[in-house]
């Protein structure tokens, strides 16, 4: 069974990695977390076909970019996603 990181857990994963304590999945508005077990999402194994999935996915990455381009500044971040693509 597929499991994902919950809205806390990312907001967690990224203050314990860089020290940000900015709740990122309110500011970027993931969508509620209405399937977990234990803790951890629970994802449906065809992710292609699941919506909710893309739709997450495309916060995480509008949250990473914001994140890189806090921590590291705009200029810095925009030269790590150009070597990194």
């Amino acid at each position: 069974m597929p499991l994902a990181l919950t809205n806390g857990e990312y907001d967690n994963t990224i203050r314990d990695l860089l020290g940000d304590d900015t709740a990122w999945s309110v500011v970027v508005e993931f969508p509620d977390d209405d399937l977990v077990l234990d803790g951890f999402r629970i994802e449906p194994y065809d992710t292609v076909q699941n919506r909710d999935w893309s739709h997450r996915l495309s916060h995480y990455v509008e949250a990473a970019n914001r994140v890189a381009a806090t921590r590291v500044g705009v200029v810095g971040a925009r030269a790590w996603l150009r070597q990194v693509r």
